[in-house]
């Protein structure tokens, strides 16, 4: 896509970028939805379907991504999902510099894609992992930049981008209510409109497709979207309501705006409350949720710091450089403080609707506090080695006792085809040690707990023996130690999980 923007802003915006993004280049794999993402797509490269196969609950989308950075390189370095996590990131700043320059000046639009760019670089809000949010977020605004353009061409690109957001990340859906409405604000609507919505139907349709060859198709549209729908209830407190109540709230703000807005803001009258109903469809606080709504946090930040100068400049007659000194911060930490509202307030909500304890705030894999910390671990690692990816200190998680399972598993199992059974939210462990699982839940999670067969067929593939080695992972050990016992299975291995054999 050809941006609407000047060469050297783009080159200087992609260079911040890089700059803020230079710890996280070089982190390891840690985290365990990656595990679970890169699992499941290697697995699908080896012949396993989708769903049927391998399962967990996210579109298909973020598999078959996961599969391009394996064969990629990430197979055997994880420097391929960060430059990838890092690509991500520079095209949705340069879509945000594009959107906002035509809305709000040149001046703006740097603000705005600088101050998106840290947001979405915060490891705090886990801007340093490749999720399905971040991963879905330059596409969808791709799909605005283009619905902005005047060839009515580019409303098929529209479609199809935003279509491929969907594929990654449903929730676009609501954000591309911004898309509609550039689309329908147009002259030639109608026509613009019909091109769109080919286009996605195109993307879609070939989404489609490639399910149905791979025999996934049923189990996507039945059994994964019943737990998709059981877990949107769980996160809720077993019902819809609180999340109605923050959609006729947000949406009656929404309107309010719209009415007294003009221009641009009237899209971001749209864009914004969307965008925070997107991110609190399932309100878990986790920190990766509310990368959906920073593009137009920043675009608003933004554009309302630049008009309260104006005023000041107006007002004095001049305008101190301190007083542009003071305002990035305030705005960066105006940023911060929406995306936390946007994922406490609704747990919050929740809580007090459905009369249950709310989690606890700030639940995040680096605390605000810990980022000196962070980017000291990384500053001192530069200094002291060469361009190789960091060792795991600091990073939170199993990670470790993950990787030394996959070393004690390959070593021990007895030839290529003894499956493995992990009884735990530990798939790194089959990916590391190139293990092929017993059972088609690969990592034994929230989707699993919610799904009413996933039980049943994990104790199935106990009872028929038809795992080799079986590792207690981090599931409870009450529900497994007694049927492990009953079914034969003996203790081999205490360290750094019980594991058990199947009996010969």
């Amino acid at each position: 896509m050809r941006f609407s923007i000047a060469a050297k802003p783009a080159v200087m915006l992609g260079l911040a970028v890089i700059a803020m993004r230079l710890p996280s280049l070089w982190e390891p794999r840690w985290y365990s939805d990656e595990g679970t993402f890169t699992t499941v797509a290697w697995l699908h490269t080896q012949g396993v379907a989708l769903y049927t196969g391998a399962f967990d609950t996210s579109p298909p989308g973020i598999y078959w991504l996961y599969e391009v950075l394996l064969r990629a390189g990430a197979d055997q370095h994880h420097a391929a999902v960060q430059i990838a996590l890092l690509i991500a990131v520079v095209a949705a700043a340069l879509c945000v510099y594009s959107l906002t320059r035509k809305w709000f000046g040149a001046s703006v639009a740097i603000a705005a894609a600088l101050l998106c760019a840290a947001g979405l670089s915060l490891p705090t809000l886990d801007g340093d992992l490749l999720n399905v949010e971040i991963a879905a977020l330059p596409l969808f605004l791709g799909a605005l930049v283009a619905a902005l353009r005047e060839d009515v061409r580019w409303a098929v690109v529209a479609g199809v981008l935003t279509a491929i957001a969907l594929l990654i990340r449903p929730s676009y859906a609501l954000d591309g209510l911004a898309v509609l409405f550039v689309l329908l604000s147009r002259r030639d609507a109608l026509r613009t409109l019909t091109l769109a919505i080919a286009g996605g139907a195109l993307a879609l349709g070939a989404a489609a497709l490639a399910l149905a060859v791979d025999h996934s198709m049923a189990a996507y549209l039945g059994e994964v979207s019943l737990v998709q729908r059981a877990y949107l209830f769980a996160a809720n407190g077993g019902s819809l309501v609180p999340l109605m109540v923050r959609a006729i709230i947000l949406g009656g703000l929404a309107t309010v705006w719209f009415v007294r807005a003009r221009g641009p803001w009237r899209v971001l009258a749209v864009w914004l409350p969307a965008s925070i109903v997107g991110a609190s469809l399932t309100p878990r606080e986790l920190s990766h949720y509310a990368m959906e709504a920073i593009p137009p946090m920043a675009i608003t930040i933004a554009a309302v710091c630049a008009s309260a100068l104006r005023v000041k400049a107006i007002q004095t007659r001049s305008l101190r450089p301190a007083a542009s000194l003071v305002a990035a911060p305030l705005a960066l930490a105006a940023l911060v403080g929406a995306a936390e509202a946007v994922l406490i307030l609704p747990a919050q909500e929740t809580a007090l609707l459905r009369a249950t304890s709310a989690p606890p705030p700030f639940l995040h894999n680096f605390a605000y506090a810990d980022l000196p910390a962070y980017y000291g671990r990384w500053l001192s690692w530069v200094i002291r080695h060469s361009l190789t990816t960091q060792d795991l200190s600091g990073f939170p998680g199993p990670i470790r006792e993950e990787a030394d399972e996959a070393h004690i598993l390959e070593q021990g199992r007895t030839n290529s085809r003894t499956t493995v059974l992990v009884l735990g939210d530990r798939a790194w462990v089959y990916f590391l040690g190139r293990l092929q699982p017993a059972s088609r839940f690969v990592a034994l999670n929230s989707a699993f707990r919610l799904d009413p067969r996933g039980r049943a067929e994990v104790a199935a593939t106990l009872d028929n023996r038809r795992a080799g080695i079986v590792v207690l992972a981090d599931a409870p050990p009450g529900d497994w130690r007694e049927r492990l016992q009953q079914n034969g299975y003996r203790l081999v291995a205490s360290s750094p999980w019980p594991t058990f054999a199947a009996p010969e």
